[in-house]
């Protein structure tokens, strides 16, 4: 089923031509190393950048090495942290 659905294509849709360098830099824009809230992504982009790595360098290899972001919690109920705490939860809910 989902891959059914995946593969439906609505003219509202944006297509996307990955091969685009442009549509590639569109998305790698969007997301930065401040979007990460764990220790070790931080610390593994600081020594990448020390060693001379560019930022987008530096950050694909905190991609492809962190789990954070890469897991996202179903929320409990709507509102304010998705019924999880009172407080500023670590990891984004969408």
């Amino acid at each position: 089923m989902a891959s059914w659905y995946l593969h439906l294509y609505d003219r509202s849709q944006a297509d996307l031509n990955w091969d685009n360098p442009q549509v590639r830099q569109g998305a790698a824009d969007v997301v930065s190393i401040e979007s990460y809230r764990d220790v070790e992504s931080h610390n593994w982009d600081r020594i990448l950048r020390e060693r001379g790595a560019s930022p987008a360098e530096a950050l694909a290899a905190v991609k492809a090495r962190s789990r954070d972001n890469a897991r996202v919690p179903l929320p409990w109920r709507r509102g304010h942290a998705a019924g999880f705490t009172s407080a500023t939860p670590w990891l984004e809910i969408p």
